[in-house]
């Protein structure tokens, strides 16, 4: 058994750490327009994908907002409980069925949207545009990354184990 010193881990320089810790203030810093609006985070995701992309298939929806499929599932329910959201026919094929907004939905989009440009405006403030973009393209670059992530865990040694 290799006694060595562990390496140091700074939870300050720690990217994961660092990720993790902007999280819930981000979403929190949110919540009052949702709770205006009477949604969720999830909720609004699933609106602001359909307003920007069109009516969607669950699983294709699913995959954009980073929900498993059955969970998925049971928010559209939801929303289409709510009047939010609609189920439509695929013209081209009529077995696949499209997620799309209803009107009070769009209603519901337009507001949330004009905030959460707001929003974003105001977090990102003490950035430059440029800072800004480059942030985007490095969190799109890492979400990347994290497809395999855990293949990193594969054939893992006792040392990264409790046993």
């Amino acid at each position: 058994m290799d006694t060595a010193r562990p390496p140091a881990i700074r939870l300050d320089d720690y990217l994961p750490y660092l990720v993790n810790r902007i999280g819930p203030p981000v979403e929190d810093g949110f919540g009052p327009p949702l709770h205006r609006a009477g949604i969720t985070l999830p909720m609004w995701r699933v609106i602001a994908v359909v307003l920007n992309d069109g009516p969607q298939r669950l699983n294709d929806l699913a995959a954009r907002i980073s929900l498993p499929a059955s969970s998925a599932s049971r928010l559209v329910s939801e929303m289409v409980a709510e009047g939010h959201l609609s189920r439509v026919r695929n013209d081209r094929d009529g077995r696949a069925v499209h997620v799309d907004l209803t009107e009070p939905g769009r209603i519901i989009a337009g507001g949330v949207a004009r905030a959460a440009a707001q929003y974003e405006d105001h977090i990102t403030r003490n950035f430059t545009a440029a800072e800004t973009a480059e942030l985007k393209r490095l969190l799109k670059k890492l979400h990347g990354a994290l497809a395999d992530a855990d293949a990193i865990w594969d054939g893992a040694t006792e040392e990264t184990s409790h046993g």
